[in-house]
């Protein structure tokens, strides 16, 4: 069993990588990209009416732009910030952000298994 410090340091870690995913988010880039964009209006529909942009409701698989399907998963939890925080920037690009410390958190979970 590892001392308390230990796990102590490791979630100071994860609060620091925390804060650098989530400081300043909706400043840089200071404009959405396109698949930014497209991922926040299908999330503002799901989020508001529970139907995409083509009207069905709670898809499975969602058309991104009519030459490639997206998985529901991001659009999924961007429609949850959304729905928290209202159609921004900072909405947009957090589920980004959540999504990249959840892997963070999985990935140490797996090392400190198999390692």
């Amino acid at each position: 069993m590892k001392p308390i410090w230990w796990r102590a340091l490791a979630g100071l870690a994860l609060l620091g990588v925390a804060f650098l995913y989530y400081y300043r988010l909706s400043d840089a880039p200071i404009y959405l990209a396109h698949d930014e964009a497209m991922f926040g209006v299908v999330s503002h529909e799901i989020a508001w009416h529970g139907r995409d942009v083509d009207g069905q409701l709670l898809p499975l698989m969602m058309p991104m732009s009519g030459t490639y399907w997206n998985m529901p998963a991001h659009v999924y939890l961007t429609a949850l910030f959304v729905r928290i925080l209202g159609t921004t920037e900072t909405a947009i690009r957090a589920s980004s952000a959540t999504a990249s410390l959840a892997a963070i958190i999985l990935i140490y979970m797996f090392c400190r298994r198999v390692f």
